[in-house]
């Protein structure tokens, strides 16, 4: 069974796929989409590292 750390990990994984998709709905520039994308990536993996330890005792 996953923890709350791979939940929360999983939905935010979705959001960050669904908002990726809404922006490529709307044709971003690729340099904004991009600076996107990278953030997302740095504000998942603090938020799993954070996670991962919390819940790892």
């Amino acid at each position: 069974m996953p923890d709350a750390g791979q939940i929360i990990n999983l939905c935010y994984h979705d959001l960050f796929i669904y908002i990726s998709e809404v922006l490529m709905l709307f044709n971003c520039f690729s340099p904004a989409r991009r600076a996107f994308n990278n953030e997302g990536m740095l504000i998942k993996t603090s938020l799993h590292y954070v996670l991962s330890h919390q819940y790892s005792g």
